[in-house]
Formats: C-alpha cells, structure tokens, sequence
C-alpha cells in the first residue's frame, strides 16, 4: 500500500508541475501581446511626417479649416432635423476583377473667384488631462463654421450656427474634422477611431444624416468628387471605393495589395484618381515597394505609374487646379536631396505632361499641402528654423500647445520663381477662393485661433 500512496503521491506532483509550467507559459504570452499593443494617443506629436509604410494608416488629421465656395443656398429656413439612426451600411464584396462603373463626362476644372468671399468650417477639441497621469488624454470635439464676406470681415450666420450646433449634438461632440460637398449639400464628418474614423454622412437638404461603413469599422475619407455628389474612401486591406452619396452605390477603384493604401485624391475634372499604393513590379528592391497608381473614377483600369519610394504619400489636396501636376511626398526620382537648402524636400512635385519629377524646396512637417487657386502656389507647413518636431513628453497641455504651434510655420512656395516665403508661424493652411489669403490656425494671440 506505501508503495502505491507513494507512486500517486509523485503522480500528483508531476501532474502539479505540468499544470505550473502551462500556466507560466500562458502568463508569458498574455504580458507579452499586451506589451506588443501600442498605447493610445489622441495627439499626432508630428515626430515623423508620416507612419511608415505597410501600416495603412495615413497621418492623423489635424483640426481642419475648409473653404466653401458659394452656391445658392440649399439649406432650408427651418431647423435642421438629423437623426441618429445608421441606415444599413455599404458592404460591398472585391472581387478578383474590379468591375467598371458608369462613364461620366469630365467635371469643368474650377473657375478663379474674384473675392475672398466663402465659409469655413472647422473643427475644435477641449482637451483633458489627468492629472495623475498627464499621459492620457481624453476630451471632446466641436464643429463650427464661419461665413466670410468680401470686405473681408467674418459676419454672423444665425442659420450655419444652428447647423452646427444640431451635429455636434447628433454626434455628441464627436466628429473631429468636417469636409462640405463642393455644391454644399453633404457634409463629411469623421469621428476619430483607434486607426481609423466612422464616417457621418449628412444630406443639408433632407436634412437626414447616417453613419456609414460600421461593419469595416471605419477607414479614411480621400475628398469629394468636383461633382459634388461622390466621394472617395478607403478602407484599409479591402478597396478604395468611389460612394455615391445619393444611393450609396460604390465603384471598386483598387484592391487586395492596391487597397494597403498611402493616400489618394481626385482630379479636378473628376476623370481619374491618383494613389499610392503597394506594387509587384519593383526591380532590385525588398518587398513591399510602393508606386503611384492612376485609375479612372469609373475604375476597372489602375495601373502603376512609378516607384514612388518606400515612404510615400498622397494627400487628397495633390492635384493642381488645373489637373496637370501633382504633388507628394516620397522619392523625386533622384534628385532629392540635390537642392542646397538645408530644408529642401522631401516633397516632389510630378508635372503629368512630361512626367518630371522634381524636389521642391519648401520644408515639410507632415500636413497635406495646399494649391493656390491660380496654381502659381503650394503653402505647407514646415518646421519654425531652430526648432524640433514635437514629442510626447510633455507635462501639461500648455506645454504642448505653445510646441504644436511655435514650433511649426507657414510657408508658400511660388512655383515660377523656385521661391520659398515663410510668412508666420502656425498649421493648416487653407486659401481664400480668390487666392488672395490664407486661413490658419495659430495661438499668437494667447490661444489657439482662426
């Protein structure tokens, strides 16, 4: 009988050892994936001008400031009635053959405004901080739009602040960027996600608004379509579609390796869309090599143009207003680097008729560069001289503030004379529709303005 008590006593001890060591290794590999998830970060410190490729995830959007040019009114005299009630959302299957979509004729290429006149829409953010742990930060978001006249002066518009104030409650203070249709009638709101924002649809003249793409937990919003009406998004690994914001059909662009995309944007005459995406075809290089790629808005035909370099972006803002060159970030064909100004590139600007490809000399700290409306213009943001890019190490939001917008400046390039004018500090640059201006946001002033 000892015998046996004691070769179960040992059983029982091996059994218990097994038991410790399985449990150990499911502890190791729980701290492990744990360790492996990045922190959460509600501000884009602007240390690298884009994440690096592969991830999907084009920079952060910053508190936008969008021209609208005028339009006869759409919106109705009463008060607008939105819901919060998310119709079902656009679940479009790829396929291993994109499908074309309806033939369209060009949109007329836009034409100079003889005044500053317009609205901007804007967003804000009131952020809070723990004190306990100044690292996480919370807070909410807030819509606005102002309606500048033609002295200029900025006038009140009782109608747009009610409009305003009817979204940020619809959306409980959540949307952190506003993108209007070129005609007026919709309005693109993004609220914020992990790696991503859900789109908020809202129709100006039904006066009716939807989230979409909830079931691909969001993507990114590329620009409206000149036409008003269709718009670009992306969600990441699935396809660049084209939406129709009336019916809500969409138009497959790009897919598989072309949907891990590194921005896009529509041309002018609404035609074709320009992208950065993966590619198959570099030569001597590791995989993955990046290309810009053409498509048509009907889609069906994307092709790669050229090796673009491994960190390469597109803006939604890259094509001229004449559709015939185009701006991003990544290689310029060699001569990166070439100019002697110590902050030259690395934007490139790519002319579509030759197919050159030059550095252009302005300095760049990540925010998407903007056209003048005569195209003679490219205002950006770059580094303050002297100054560093930001980083996560601050104490208070003061702190951060006064780096976020003293650290970083205003500059334009004139593309005739291969001049650079820094003309003040702050970020997102936005011009006047007669090009005469620019709207930005600084805190000069003490705090953070128009």
């Amino acid at each position: 009988m000892s015998k046996i008590a004691n070769a179960l006593k040992g059983l029982i001890q091996v059994v218990l050892l097994i038991v410790l060591v399985l449990g150990m290794i499911a502890l190791f590999r729980l701290v492990s994936n744990s360790a492996s998830i990045p922190p959460l970060s509600a501000v884009n410190d602007m240390t690298q001008p884009y994440p690096p490729p592969g991830t999907g995830t084009p920079p952060s959007e910053q508190t936008q400031n969008l021209t609208e040019p005028e339009y006869p009114s759409l919106i109705s005299t009463g008060t607008p009635q939105a819901t919060w009630t998310p119709i079902p959302t656009i679940t479009p299957q790829p396929t291993t053959t994109p499908r074309p979509g309806p033939t369209r004729p060009a949109v007329p290429l836009p034409t100079l405004r003889s005044d500053p006149s317009g609205v901007i829409w804007y967003s804000t953010r009131e952020i809070a901080q723990d004190p306990g742990t100044p690292e996480v930060r919370g807070g909410s978001f807030e819509v606005h739009a102002l309606r500048v006249s033609a002295q200029p002066k900025i006038i009140e518009d009782p109608q747009l602040n009610a409009l305003a104030g009817q979204l940020n409650s619809i959306l409980r203070n959540s949307a952190g960027s506003v993108y209007p249709s070129p005609n007026r009638r919709y309005l693109m709101l993004l609220v914020p996600l992990e790696a991503s924002s859900l789109p908020y649809l809202y129709d100006r003249v039904d006066h009716k608004g939807t989230f979409l793409f909830e079931d691909f937990g969001g993507g990114r919003f590329f620009g409206w379509h000149p036409d008003g009406q269709r718009f670009l998004f992306w969600v990441e690994g699935v396809a660049l579609w084209m939406v129709d914001a009336e019916t809500l059909e969409s138009t497959t662009l790009a897919m598989n390796r072309q949907s891990y995309l590194q921005g896009a944007a529509i041309s002018p005459d609404g035609l074709s869309v320009a992208f950065v995406a993966e590619n198959s075809w570099q030569q001597g290089g590791e995989w993955p090599g990046y290309a810009l790629w053409m498509v048509s808005a009907a889609g069906g035909d994307a092709k790669p143009i050229f090796d673009s370099g491994p960190q390469s972006y597109l803006s939604p803002t890259a094509w001229s207003p004449d559709g015939t060159r185009l701006v991003y970030y990544g290689d310029c064909s060699g001569q990166q680097g070439e100019a002697d100004s110590p902050t030259a590139g690395p934007l490139c600007l790519l002319d579509l008729r030759t197919g050159e490809r030059k550095a252009l000399i302005m300095p760049f700290a990540g925010a998407d560069p903007v056209w003048s409306p005569d195209g003679r213009y490219i205002a950006g943001v770059g580094l303050t001289p002297g100054k560093e890019f930001c980083n996560r190490g601050f104490t208070t939001i003061a702190e951060e503030e006064d780096c976020f917008y003293g650290n970083y400046s205003i500059y334009i390039e004139n593309l005739d004379l291969n001049e650079v004018i820094r003309l003040t500090e702050g970020i997102s640059p936005t011009w006047s529709p007669d090009g005469s201006m620019l709207a930005f946001l600084s805190n000069s002033s003490g705090a953070p303005e128009i």
